[in-house]
């Protein structure tokens, strides 16, 4: 990595005529019980990202179609089984403001904003 500090060019500097154009907007945080999608980011070392590549590949799929396979697949197949039964929320596939887990991720969730 270089120390070096960038150039300035004519394209940085701006009349002093010229409209200030604002910052954009950043989308409003979308209400818990909405159904919208949720961005999920997780750090992959090297070689596991290019096998998840590969994979996709493969398979003819995306990376994000195969991650949420895979999600699906460890928590009905693993997560239950190591809970044996004892959340009914999850076994169903859905979170209920009645499971002390659901509370708890979304106070958590709510500190973090």
């Amino acid at each position: 990595m270089s120390n070096k500090a960038a150039s300035l060019t004519g394209a940085l500097l701006a009349s002093k005529d010229a409209p200030v154009r604002p910052p954009p907007a950043t989308p409003a945080p979308h209400p818990e019980s909405s159904d919208a999608p949720r961005q999920v980011t997780l750090p992959l070392d090297p070689t596991r990202h290019r096998r998840l590549r590969l994979a996709a590949a493969h398979l003819d799929q995306t990376e994000d179609a195969l991650m949420v396979a895979a999600l699906d697949h460890y928590l009905d197949r693993v997560v239950s089984v190591l809970l044996d039964g004892r959340c009914a929320c999850l076994e169903e596939g859905r979170t209920s403001q009645a499971c002390p887990a659901a509370t708890f991720s979304s106070a958590r969730a709510e500190r973090a904003q």
